[in-house]
């Protein structure tokens, strides 16, 4: 199923903005090269809001406890979320 979620303009470049739809939260991802991506809008560590995080070389790092996942596969990349 698609929605919109946001409009382009929303993200900047190599940034990340949260939405929440039928009351579940997802952090919308736009990379340097213009490619959009959707998460899952927690860590999965401790469920913190990843759209509070730092976006940076195709990674979001979690506000909380400093986890990282690449945002394009969605792969732990870090302590604590490995």
């Amino acid at each position: 199923m698609w929605i919109a979620a946001c409009k382009t303009e929303d993200v900047d470049a190599d940034d990340v903005i949260g939405i929440r739809h039928d009351g579940v939260d997802y952090a919308i991802f736009r990379s340097p090269e213009d490619e959009y991506y959707a998460t899952a809008g927690h860590c999965t560590h401790e469920r913190e809001l990843l759209c509070d995080g730092l976006v940076m070389d195709g990674e979001i790092e979690c506000p909380k406890h400093l986890g990282r996942f690449n945002y394009a596969s969605g792969a732990a990349q870090g302590a604590p979320v490995l």
